[in-house]
């Protein structure tokens, strides 16, 4: 019993609820919160992934064709990151950047989730 008092109050120290009837308000905006930092990490991890897959085409493409590109495939890229052509390799390495980040983001929001 002592055990389930002391996690009680260390959860209110933790969501910063002053007395027990801000704990489940304060727990369910954690959650949420939670929710959207999940979804938010998806949403990412998948741009993440396509990035990674459009620099692996890029490579590819310049390996067998180095003077043929496909420019149409390079120009459509650059449309949907919203940048010039030669911009490309740095666009996407701040995309998996940004990515990296949302999902060390998720994953503090799951470990506070476990106190």
């Amino acid at each position: 019993k002592s055990d389930l008092i002391e996690i009680l109050l260390e959860l209110g120290r933790t969501l910063e609820a002053r007395d027990l009837a801000q704990l489940v308000p304060a727990a369910a905006d954690l959650r949420r919160t939670a929710e959207e930092a999940t979804e938010a990490a998806d949403t990412a991890r998948r741009a993440a992934e396509q990035a990674i897959a459009a620099q692996a085409a890029i490579e590819a493409a310049r390996q067998r064709h180095p003077k043929a590109i496909n420019e149409d495939l390079l120009s459509r890229l650059a449309e949907t990151l919203s940048c010039q052509v030669p911009e490309l390799p740095e666009r996407a390495s701040a995309l998996v950047r940004f990515c990296d980040e949302r999902v060390a983001q998720q994953r503090i929001v799951q470990a506070l989730q476990k106190l």
